[in-house]
């Protein structure tokens, strides 16, 4: 279905941001979302039968009618709701319910990603390279339809200096207040704890204000308002201050208490994952930086613990966390644990070449002395070590704190792509049908048993670890078929094959941890989709397909008794990377959710391809005589 841009809710109050009036928007924190908005039904008569039947057809046309929008207050289905899908051995159709992993990220809402903004006709990469650009919106007042608009974007702060430079710094604070506001709702957490869903990954900038953009005055355009808004509302990154300044776009701190304490009221805990940091700690969107490269390593100081930035926001974010056990009862207790760093350093092991080489190792005497004193000579040398020692900071900053006997958890993302081929035993393992690398993991492994303890283990600490069949090759799945593709989508029997060896990433997890930690350590996987593939015109985007993946992949975790989260809840700006991306849009497929992942608002012009837009490379290179000769 695609999205109505017909709809009776006009956009003139949406386009006055974007012109030179003195109007405002009227998008403060209690407005009702448009998306929870639905027609009043009008009761019938039960005295007749026929008037009856007529009323019947004309609310399911209604409801019918009202697929496009993002929630509604109707009557949910059952926790475990009911699909029919094909038996491998029978094209007979089965009753199957569809069971829940332990928690959902809810990605693009604090911390954005471009590719969740690519549009109905733009998804074709979810890694979009440096030189091209996929994201065209960010609705609801963002439409990317205007004529002043950016046409397109690679990060957060990206979009916001791409905004302030065409509408001004007023209005481009309130393009990122209303997507914030209207893309994740209340009812959204009621609908996840209906579904059976226990926790929620949130992943966030570090750039947080205490200031209301609601209040924000557009009729007010002089000098000094417009920098006074930059100092409430936006954080100068201070590793890029040698050419234009970069700034990232400030998160409300009522925003997200208030998200808190609805899941507090719903009986959900939330994950705080800092996902981002100046100067970024890894290359590609999510770092919010993309595509400038990561500085973040660059400026690490841990000989200068109290002074160092990183730490310092750390540690500032902790504080805050553990305030809010006095200040917001309510929303503490919608608070399962914090995050210090997402994917730290991701691919740092793999871009060891000096155009892209952004790890510097640490000091030869603080290494030697980290390794020796702390991890006891288990873990070799590297420039894996700065990040291992960050990480370690911030599990003593926890530890310290009130957290861990308020029941909080602390998890602990690493990604092995961090650790250089030199260091691992096996980087390129044809034994790895799991995608694990079970040289890195039990590398990880050991290091995580020297920087807590067995009791933190089974109590507080959990060691994260996210894993996607789409980036490995062994586990991709493509409609084309190899080489691609390790398996083609329809070859049912190689699908099976494929996931069997793959869902085992969860026992090579479970079996390092337990080798060098003991048993009962909690672990995690705070990312995982059924996406087969990161090309998505390539991928495997069929129900039977994708119920495979996620049934295989939550078996397997529930065998190793590791914690999956699905990435992302919602996609509605997506196009074709909803199917395996979108939690709420595969729930529909499978037949849970009764309305598809879809909105109100339109995302770009469609008809009008931009500068460096991501393009698949499926025709690239074919000459004029090559396609003439095959027609």
């Amino acid at each position: 279905m695609t999205t109505n841009t017909s709809s009776p809710y006009k956009y003139s109050s949406i386009d006055r941001l974007w012109k030179d009036d003195t109007s405002t928007t009227g998008t403060g924190d209690h407005q009702t979302p448009l998306s929870a908005l639905k027609p009043q039904q009008s009761n019938f008569s039960r005295k007749n039968l026929m008037i009856a039947s007529i009323a019947v057809l004309g609310a399911l046309t209604l409801l019918a009618a009202m697929d496009t929008l993002h929630q509604t207050t109707t009557t949910s289905p059952p926790i475990m709701a009911m699909k029919h899908h094909y038996n491998r051995q029978t094209t007979s159709q089965s009753t199957t319910a569809v069971a829940m992993p332990s928690g959902v990220n809810v990605g693009s809402w604090l911390s954005l990603e471009d590719y969740f903004f690519a549009g109905q006709d733009g998804a074709v990469e979810t890694a979009t390279p440096d030189t091209m650009s996929s994201a065209i919106c960010l609705p609801p007042l963002y439409t990317g339809r205007q004529s002043n608009a950016p046409k397109s974007w690679h990060s957060e702060t990206d979009l916001l200096t791409s905004l302030i430079d065409t509408v001004g710094v007023a209005r481009a604070i309130k393009i990122f207040h209303a997507h914030r506001t209207s893309f994740i709702v209340e009812s959204d957490i009621a609908q996840l704890a209906r579904l059976g869903v226990q926790h929620i990954r949130v992943p966030l900038s570090w750039c947080f204000t205490n200031a209301d953009p609601s209040r924000i005055d557009l009729t007010n355009t002089s000098r000094a308002y417009q920098q006074e808004l930059l100092d409430q509302f936006t954080c100068p990154d201070p590793f890029y201050q040698d050419q234009q300044q970069v700034r990232w776009p400030a998160i409300p701190k009522s925003v997200l208490t208030q998200f808190l304490r609805h899941c507090g009221t719903y009986g959900l805990t939330a994950s705080l994952d800092l996902h981002t940091y100046p100067g970024a700690t890894s290359p590609g969107t999510f770092s919010g930086m993309w595509p400038r490269p990561p500085r973040f390593w660059y400026h690490d100081q841990p000989e200068h613990m109290d002074t160092d930035l990183g730490r310092r926001l750390f540690r500032e974010f902790v504080a805050w966390v553990e305030d809010l056990a006095t200040t917001d009862p309510l929303a503490f207790d919608g608070i399962l644990a914090i995050s210090p760093m997402n994917e730290p350093a991701h691919l740092a092991g793999v871009f060891r070449h000096s155009e892209r080489d952004y790890l510097p190792p640490l000091a030869p005497s603080m290494a030697a002395e980290y390794r020796h004193d702390v991890l006891k000579d288990s873990v070799p040398d590297g420039p894996h070590l700065r990040v291992f020692r960050w990480i370690d900071d911030a599990i003593q900053v926890f530890r310290e704190s009130s957290l861990p006997k308020a029941g909080k958890e602390l998890h602990v993302n690493v990604h092995e792509s961090a650790l250089s081929a030199e260091v691992l035993s096996d980087p390129h393992d044809d034994k790895d049908m799991g995608g694990r690398h079970p040289s890195a993991t039990n590398l990880i492994a050991a290091w995580w048993s020297h920087v807590t303890s067995h009791k933190e283990r089974q109590s507080w600490a959990v060691l994260d670890m996210h894993h996607y069949h789409a980036w490995e090759p062994a586990c991709m799945g493509t409609s084309d078929g190899p080489p691609l593709g390790n398996y083609t989508c329809s070859n049912v029997d190689a699908r099976v094959d494929a996931l069997a060896r793959c869902t085992s990433w969860a026992d090579v997890f479970r079996e390092a941890v337990d080798t060098h930690c003991g048993k009962d350590a909690k672990l995690m996987s705070g990312e995982f989709s059924t996406s087969t593939h990161h090309k998505v015109l390539h991928a495997c985007n069929d129900v039977d397909t994708l119920r495979a993946s996620y049934d295989a992949q939550l078996e397997a975790s529930q065998r190793a008794n590791v914690k999956l989260y699905y990435w992302s809840y919602r996609m509605p700006f997506g196009g074709a990377f909803r199917s395996a991306w979108s939690f709420s849009h595969l729930m529909y497929r499978f037949g849970v959710n009764p309305h598809p992942d879809e909105s109100l608002f339109p995302c770009g012009d469609q008809t009008a391809h931009h500068p460096n837009e991501v393009t698949d490379d499926f025709f690239a290179g074919i000459s004029t005589q090559e396609s003439s000769s095959t027609r």
